[in-house]
Order: structure tokens, then C-alpha cells, then sequence
């Protein structure tokens, strides 16, 4: 399986990393890839570079407006590396992945 089954095509992430020092938080669109690597847009633009590190928090509730009881909720942890930079978008690459589902 991939993240794509498990969150859509589209989905919200936060993103964190490390820059200069100082712990950088982002929310960004993310646009799951089946190899599992994620195209990220940053609406209001970011300083990452190739090579750099990130950490994406995930869940596939994106456009639900109602929640139910029968709702399948997945969540995602993701750590990877910047593999590509192109203006506001950011290409990563999958270091560590962990997919965690719930009822509620």
C-alpha cells in the first residue's frame, strides 16, 4: 500500500524543520505520490533547500465538513528529505513513514 489509499490525492499537512537554528512550522497543501514521496505547496512560501530535513503531520479529513461515528480516520507521521525546490513547491523524499487509523 501507499499513502495515496490511505489519504487521497490531496490532503493538509503541518510541516516542521529545523533552520538556523530554530524550529520552522508550515501548513502547506500535500499532494501524495504512489512511491510514497509527498509534492508540497507552500502558499506563503518557504527557505528549504535540497538536502534539507522535515517532518509532516497528516490525517485524510481534509473537505470532511460532518463527522460521524462511522468516519475512518487515517493519520500520518512523515519524516523526509527535500529531494527538489521549484518556487513554493518542495519534492520529498520518504526517510520514515507511520500510518495510524482510528474510528474517532
Amino acid at each position: 500500500m501507499n499513502l495515496v489509499h490511505y489519504l487521497g490525492k490531496q490532503t493538509l499537512g503541518v510541516l516542521a524543520c529545523y533552520q538556523q537554528g530554530k524550529v520552522v512550522m508550515h501548513i502547506c497543501g500535500v499532494y501524495p505520490r504512489i512511491n510514497n514521496a509527498l509534492r508540497v505547496f507552500f502558499p506563503k512560501g518557504h527557505a528549504l533547500t535540497v538536502g534539507d530535513f522535515a517532518t509532516l503531520h497528516l490525517d485524510n479529513r481534509t473537505g470532511v465538513d460532518q463527522f460521524d461515528a462511522t468516519i475512518s480516520v487515517y493519520r500520518a507521521s512523515y519524516k523526509g528529505r527535500v529531494a527538489e525546490v521549484d518556487e513554493d513547491w518542495v519534492l520529498l523524499e520518504p526517510r520514515e513513514c507511520q500510518v495510524m487509523y482510528g474510528l474517532n
